[in-house]
């Protein structure tokens, strides 16, 4: 029942990546928060998404979209490239 739910919302998530990016799907996907901690969650993202999937190292990921949309929309600097600045993968 879990790995169901757990597919269940992966595939919304699909669906909202296509709607954001049409034919231009990303090549790897950032996901952040306690779930993000479970291999296995990972895993279906990334079976459903067909890219890459890898947890973010923020304990206030929150916190972080805010102040990367604040430092956006202050000076802005394009959300990519704040992203390949700020956001960080923990070391394997």
């Amino acid at each position: 029942e879990v790995r169901a739910i757990l597919e269940a919302v992966a595939s919304e998530l699909d669906r909202q990546v296509q709607l954001l990016c049409g034919q231009s799907r990303p090549q790897e996907v950032r996901s952040a928060g306690g779930a993000a901690r479970s291999r296995l969650w990972l895993q279906i993202k990334s079976d459903t998404l067909g890219c890459p999937v890898q947890a973010t190292d923020c304990v206030e990921p929150t916190s972080l979209g805010a102040a990367m949309l604040a430092r956006h929309t202050l000076q802005g600097t394009s959300l990519s490239e704040l992203a390949r600045q700020w956001v960080r993968i923990p070391k394997s």
